[in-house]
């Protein structure tokens, strides 16, 4: 009886780790979602590509911009000998790469609130509670469908 209980708190543990998930750690601008930001994991990135006419790097454009999840940041900062840049006044671990003959594109990655603006004065967008608790529970349901 005693082992039953206790593999039954066991499980009881376990189902409320999952049912809590990852804490939302990192905020990030996005490109991608309507409210313009994404709530993003512990061990995400946020991130900012653009591209750029290779005689003119100062011409910046097609700008993207969100939480990156499938590690493409991660293997950056922490593998490849990727440039650290001030862009738009932060600091990012960038990787440069050929979009085409004429172009070159930034792969920019940061790892702390807001860090992915696309300008020097562009301030964070305010969030109410109640959005971010929907928001929350919406990732968690994507996250355990089965």
């Amino acid at each position: 009886m005693v082992a039953l209980f206790h593999c039954f708190k066991i499980l009881i543990v376990a189902f409320v780790g999952d049912m809590i998930g990852s804490t939302i750690s990192l905020l990030c601008y996005s490109s991608f979602f309507q409210q313009q930001y994404e709530e993003c994991d512990d061990s995400d990135y946020c991130f900012f590509l653009e591209d750029y006419p290779i005689l003119d790097p100062t011409d910046t454009q097609n700008h993207a911009r969100s939480c990156e999840r499938r590690g493409y940041c991660k293997t950056l900062v922490e593998n490849l000998n990727g440039k650290i840049l001030t862009k738009y006044g932060l600091t990012h671990k960038c990787g440069t790469f050929m979009a085409n003959e004429k172009t070159y594109a930034d792969l920019c990655c940061c790892n702390y609130n807001w860090c992915n603006r696309l300008k020097v004065n562009e301030l964070p967008l305010v969030m109410d509670s109640k959005k971010m608790k929907r928001n929350r529970a919406r990732r968690w349901e994507e996250r355990n469908e089965i």
